[in-house]
């Protein structure tokens, strides 16, 4: 699925929409099930072309990590990083 922020200019790649079927799993497949599939492509023997897909995201994006939500993961490169700066901050004018 392609993305657009409104400051910036161009399209950026926002998500991927794989079938479970194409990793060889069933639809009703819990996260935990689905994860070792995205990590390593070398266990899916289904589907030539989402193996692929799946090295090339890793090349690019090092691990993927499962989302509270079900069936939704994110990348490693992409993780939400807490803010530990501490004190008090000035408002520029």
């Amino acid at each position: 699925m392609l993305g657009h922020e409104a400051e910036k200019k161009g399209w950026f790649l926002h998500s991927y929409h794989l079938p479970l079927k194409n990793l060889g799993l069933p639809e009703k497949a819990k996260n935990k099930e689905i994860l070792p599939y995205l990590n390593e492509p070398h266990r899916i023997m289904k589907d030539k072309a989402t193996k692929d897909l799946l090295e090339e995201i890793l090349s690019k994006y090092i691990e993927i990590h499962a989302e509270r939500k079900k069936h939704y993961f994110k990348t490693e490169r992409f993780k939400v990083k807490k803010d530990y700066s501490g004190g008090t901050r000035l408002k520029a004018f």
